[in-house]
């Protein structure tokens, strides 16, 4: 790239950034796919999610964490449509993601947040459904339990029994396993029901902590209605 070509995220130039002293406060700090997440200053948070990211009712599931739990998640600004993008303001959740903090806690501060994070996600453990769905019946996104390797974007559901379950989730082992591993991992899977409400990409990156405490939990983007026993199965996932 010349100094004289913009950058594809903010239209900023090397040329431009040299003959003036102006140094933003606005900052890309996430990127995957066409998604963007954008610093305001210390304050507000912008989403910027581009036409080939997968549909998101990520504002109205927040809204209904906060209304159904006493979880912290971001407050939100404002919400649009423009060009082909979803674009969402929220206000900051104070602190850090409890992955860059980690390293600097002390065993008890661990323990804490570990605590604290549980007694959180209790209250979820409540909120049921008769279905695998979104919230007001849409189809969840969950490249976790249903893989694919075109990545996101792929809509499943709502679902209504075990074998509905298995028939999407059986789409994505043909190519990996074989017939005789599939009928045993079928016979393995545990019933689903109660159908549970599931944050669906609760890693370490997306729990706020601050001064040895939970602030926060964030990206409620792929939260719906999944299997009872779903929580667990990302958790031992991602460790």
């Amino acid at each position: 790239m010349s100094s004289t070509d913009p950058c594809p995220a903010c239209s900023w130039t090397s040329e431009r950034q040299r003959c003036c002293s102006y140094e933003s406060r606005i900052k890309l700090f996430y990127e995957a796919s066409d998604r963007g997440v954008w610093s305001l200053g210390s304050k507000l948070v912008l989403k910027d999610r581009g036409p080939n990211s997968f549909p998101t009712c990520e504002v109205q599931t927040t809204q209904f964490v906060q209304e159904k739990t006493s979880i912290t998640v971001p407050t939100f600004v404002d919400s649009w449509e423009e060009d082909g993008h979803t674009l969402i303001l929220m206000k900051r959740i104070p602190g850090e993601p409890l992955s860059s903090a980690w390293p600097k806690l002390s065993i008890a501060e661990k323990e804490n947040i570990a605590q604290q994070t549980a007694e959180n996600l209790l209250q979820l453990r409540d909120i049921h459904s008769d279905k695998i769905q979104g919230i007001g019946g849409r189809p969840v996104y969950s490249n976790f339990l249903f893989p694919n390797r075109k990545g996101y974007g792929f809509p499943h559901g709502p679902l209504a029994t075990d074998d509905e379950l298995w028939g999407e989730m059986e789409k994505s082992l043909h190519e990996d396993m074989s017939e005789a591993a599939r009928i045993r991992l079928r016979s393995r899977m545990p019933p689903a029901t109660p159908y549970t409400f599931t944050h669906g990409d609760l890693t370490n990156v997306n729990i706020m902590v601050h001064n040895g405490s939970l602030t926060g939990i964030i990206d409620w983007e792929h939260s719906g209605y999944y299997p009872v026993w779903w929580g667990v199965c990302l958790y031992l996932g991602s460790r």
